[in-house]
């Protein structure tokens, strides 16, 4: 029995992300396009195996050299993640992004000078990119340079507790009493109306 083919649309190989099959009767194939810009066709054992990662241009970095350069190293690999996390079935993180639906805009996509443009460099190393709306795609008007800690507040299972009309985390109200999350956990149940983010 012949085994089905399996769709490779939006894979991440390298610097190429996979648009189309593009096979012919002898080679099987697929349409591709490079971080650059460019669009070229792959054989899928090479793509595989990992013997072409980009058009062309990786060599020497021709298009921006921002991959190896230490002054935007940082920011390069941020903007590589997240099209991992958006694009890539493979990727640990893809179900909670890419399979949520979240997205990198159009002007991001395949211009890391858009991104670098767009957020700037980083002011500090301690600092991620963080996406105001949760639930938001990854583009100019949503993202900004945060640190982890400010991150932790935005995420899809957050908890908070609403005390008297003052809904604040857990982590807020264990501040504010001066006790331990621990300590204030069944607490907060108690007394408080608890949400969870979505």
């Amino acid at each position: 029995m012949k085994r089905a083919k399996k769709d490779l649309t939006g894979h991440i190989y390298g610097k190429l992300t996979v648009i189309y099959e593009e096979s012919t009767p002898t080679e099987t194939k697929w349409h591709c396009k490079c971080e650059c810009g460019k669009e070229t066709t792959v054989l899928l054992t090479n793509l595989q195996k990992g013997a072409t990662k980009s058009c062309g241009c990786s060599k020497g970095n021709k298009k921006h050299g921002y991959s190896k350069s230490k002054d935007y190293l940082s920011e390069y690999n941020t903007w590589c993640d997240i099209k991992q996390r958006c694009y890539n079935k493979n990727c640990s993180a893809y179900n909670r992004y890419g399979g949520r639906g979240i997205k990198m805009c159009d002007r991001w996509l395949h211009s890391f000078e858009n991104f670098l443009e767009d957020m700037g460099k980083k002011p500090n190393n301690k600092l991620t990119i963080e996406r105001l709306n949760v639930n938001g795609d990854y583009c100019p008007e949503n993202c900004v340079w945060e640190t982890m800690k400010v991150q932790s507040r935005n995420r899809t299972n957050s908890v908070w507790h609403d005390y008297n009309g003052d809904k604040r985390l857990q982590t807020d109200w264990a501040s504010f009493f001066g006790v331990d999350d621990s300590v204030i956990i069944n607490h907060l149940k108690k007394f408080t109306n608890t949400t969870q983010e979505q």
